[in-house]
């Protein structure tokens, strides 16, 4: 984004582009949403009811804790620290993520 919301805002606004916040799967991913996040903090796709519950992606499957998340905040945001954490009120940019949705076609079978 190139303003800045807070997190539910950031989700709605991505949900509305038939995507939600950004979630990663590998150290690859997660650098790759480094570099593209540039030097703003931004928010992901990681969120918990409290510090006593697990983190839960947006697609409510849990964060398989990859990398640890600083702090007692209940949504996630990429740092220059690595993953921190902050309530809800702090606005900041967000990156979205929409499923990778294109259906190989092709008329001749054999050409594929």
């Amino acid at each position: 984004s190139e303003h800045t919301s807070n997190w539910t805002s950031s989700q709605t606004s991505c949900m509305e582009l038939g995507a939600h916040l950004t979630h990663f799967d590998s150290l690859e991913e997660l650098n790759f949403l480094n570099r593209l996040k540039g030097y703003s903090a931004t928010w992901i796709g990681l969120h918990r009811k409290s510090s006593e519950h697990p983190w839960m992606w947006t697609d409510n499957t849990e964060y398989n804790n990859l990398v640890p998340i600083r702090g007692e905040g209940e949504h996630a945001y990429l740092s220059d620290s690595g993953i921190s954490s902050g309530r809800n009120y702090i606005h900041k940019r967000w990156i979205c993520s929409k499923p990778y949705s294109y259906a190989l076609q092709c008329p001749v079978v054999s050409a594929c």
